[in-house]
Parts: C-alpha cells; structure tokens; sequence
C-alpha cells in the first residue's frame, strides 16, 4: 500500500508515445483511479520484486561519490541535450 502523503514528493517526468499515453489514461478512467495512482501501484510492484540485494531503501546512500571520477554527468547531459532536440523536432 502506499506510503501517507505527508511525505515531501518529488516530481518525476515520464514521456510517452502519445497512443500509450491515451490508452493508459483510458484504462485509469476504466479502473476508476488515477494515472498517478496507477504508476504508484505498478512501481510498488516492481520494487516488491526486486533482488534482496536492492531492496533495503538507504542502501543506496552508502554508494555516495562512487561516481565521483566518471563522466557519468557529462553522459546524462548529453542524453537530456539529444532528447530535448528530438522533442523540439516533433513540434
């Protein structure tokens, strides 16, 4: 179940291929929930099945600045640089 929303929430982007994005909120409407709703269960259940190895949630605090002599930031930017052009193109 999910967690009281007293929590602080992060606001998360997820792009879509606009058919799957009307069928999703088509199939909510259906189900009589949200699409926020639905995400939260779908990713409730994925991180139900996750490794054992993956599942203590400040696991990953302990992992802080192993990053630190890649270029994983530079990768991510490049990423966000060739999705924002291929958006720009679809407009």
């Amino acid at each position: 179940m999910a967690e009281p929303h007293n929590k602080r929430l992060v606001v998360t982007t997820l792009r879509l291929p606009e058919d799957k994005h009307r069928v999703f909120r088509l199939e909510a409407v259906r189900r009589g929930t949200s699409m926020q709703r639905a995400l939260e269960q779908a990713i409730e259940t994925w991180l139900r099945t996750a490794p054992a190895r993956t599942r203590k949630p400040l696991a990953g605090l302990r992992l802080r600045g192993m990053l630190r002599d890649t270029k994983v930031m530079e990768i991510r930017e490049e990423e966000r640089r060739t999705e924002l052009a291929r958006d720009r193109q679809r407009l």
